[in-house]
């Protein structure tokens, strides 16, 4: 089923390839489903539409990244168990002040100013989840498909999202 619309790239994405032709091309990959690694195979040849934005650099330059990614990976998903408690915590939080760093939560929370920072990333990731529904909605809508859940979720994350404003 060929999407209705003009193809563009999402606000924020850096890509070089013209969105139609990227559209087009996984189209022509899409056999039953598509997977990154449908697109990183399909985009490995060098004169591929896809090639510049799926190798943007060499093989050096990619591991490296790669192993950032992954550090950053293991600084969020480590989290412990507070005695008596079934629940966990995160040892770190996310940071968005200019650099984009973790800081401790125990140091975040003892300081006003971080905790605020911390929650202002809350609101942004929760943000992003509410839009992420928001076009859900819109194209179920679009196909005469049930909303109602979407819809309640959609709700549930606006109510969060105010009680997160500061005051």
């Amino acid at each position: 089923m060929i999407p209705l619309g003009k193809a563009a790239w999402r606000p924020g994405a850096h890509l070089k390839v013209a969105p139609d032709v990227a559209l087009a091309e996984l189209l022509r990959i899409d056999c039953d489903g598509l997977t990154p690694n449908d697109v990183k195979e399909a985009a490995r040849p060098e004169d591929s539409p896809l090639h510049a934005d799926v190798f943007p650099v060499g093989p050096a330059e990619a591991a490296e990244r790669f192993y950032t990614e992954r550090a950053g990976y293991l600084i969020a998903a480590l989290v412990v168990y507070p005695e008596g408690q079934e629940d966990f915590e995160p040892v770190f939080v996310h940071i968005q002040n200019g650099s984009g760093h973790f800081e401790q939560l125990r140091v975040v929370l003892s300081q006003p100013d971080r905790w605020e920072l911390a929650l202002v990333e809350a609101r942004r990731d929760l943000a992003g989840a509410r839009a992420s529904l928001r076009r859900l909605e819109n194209a179920a809508q679009d196909a005469h498909k049930p909303v109602t859940r979407v819809r309640m979720a959609g709700k549930a994350l606006d109510r969060a999202i105010k009680v997160l404003v500061p005051s």
